[in-house]
Order: structure tokens, then sequence, then C-alpha cells
């Protein structure tokens, strides 16, 4: 008769077999969301140049400009999500984003700074001519289906809603609020 398998095995045995399929690291799948939302605006925009990512999360850069002090609930209700909380622990997702060169490459765009400009000529205009696109980091539901992303041309006095975003049939596309 054989000898019964110690309880203590055949509990690291089990956790070891659930734990073989693979997961997924949010941090991983949010770049590559990310970088799939922002070339698709920037193919969309046919822009020249792109000022460099900020660092801070779309609700810091809100709260920075004084644009919309209410920015929580709008994210909250486009990503119809439950609270302040998850809205939270999605954001901080964009941590440790990084664009990938190969978009920008795609699409001929250049990164620029604002040391790269030059008030005396016309040389930002050399540079960009089909202008320059200011693009903040997106932030998505739980899923990575539905996002917010906040973009628009550099230096224009105008300041539009933040948009929102599906992915369907394996593309991001607008939805219409």
């Amino acid at each position: 008769m054989p000898k019964p398998v110690p309880l203590f095995l055949l509990l690291g045995w089990l956790m070891l077999a659930g734990c073989s399929g693979s997961t997924t690291d949010p941090t991983a799948l949010y770049n590559k969301k990310a970088n799939e939302l922002m070339a698709k605006v920037i193919e969309d925009s046919n822009c020249s140049c792109l000022l460099p990512i900020p660092k801070k999360s779309l609700i810091a850069m809100a709260y920075a400009e004084s644009l919309s002090p209410k920015i929580e609930n709008i994210v909250i209700e486009k990503l119809k999500l439950r609270n302040n909380a998850e809205l939270d622990s999605l954001a901080n997702w964009s941590r440790e984003f990084k664009l990938d060169p190969q978009t920008l490459k795609k699409n001929g765009v250049k990164i620029i700074s604002l040391e790269d400009f030059n008030y005396k000529n016309d040389s930002i205009i050399k540079i960009c001519p089909n202008g320059i696109l200011s693009l903040q980091k997106p932030i998505f539901d739980r899923h990575f289906k539905r996002a917010v992303i906040d973009y628009k041309w550099a230096f224009s006095c105008m300041s539009g809603p933040i948009s929102t975003f599906e992915f369907k049939n394996n593309k991001w596309t607008p939805i219409e609020d």
C-alpha cells in the first residue's frame, strides 16, 4: 500500500499549480495599452512634434493647471468607476509609463522641449510644420476596455474636455460623450 502524501506537500503542490498560469503585471499592461492609444491619437492628429509627456497623472496635471477641480468626478463617470479609491488605484498604473519610441518613429514625430524653441525666428515652424501635440498619460478602466486621455494642440488657447476611447475590434475608437 502506498504511503500517504503529507498534507503540506499536497497543499504546496496545489499552490504552485494554481500559480502557474500567467499573470499580467498591471504596469506592463498599462504601458502596452497606453502606447496603443497614444499611437492612435498621434496618428489621427498628423502632428509633427510632441511635447514631453508629463510625469504626473492626468488628475495631478488637471489640478496643477487649475483646469477642473472636479476632474475625478468626470473621469469616474466616463470610465464607469465606483469611487475615488478605484480611480486612484487605476491612475497609479501610469507612474512607470514609458513611451515606445517606435510609436514616434512610425509616425515621423519628434519630441521637442521648450528649450528647442527659438522665439526670434520661425525655426519651430520648420521643425514642426504640422503642429505640436500636447499629450497626457491616459487612465483606463480596470479591464483596459475604456480610457480617458487629454490631448490638445500645444500653445492653443482652446482647451477641450478630456476624450474617451473604447477598445473595440482590436482598435481604439473615440466615444462621443
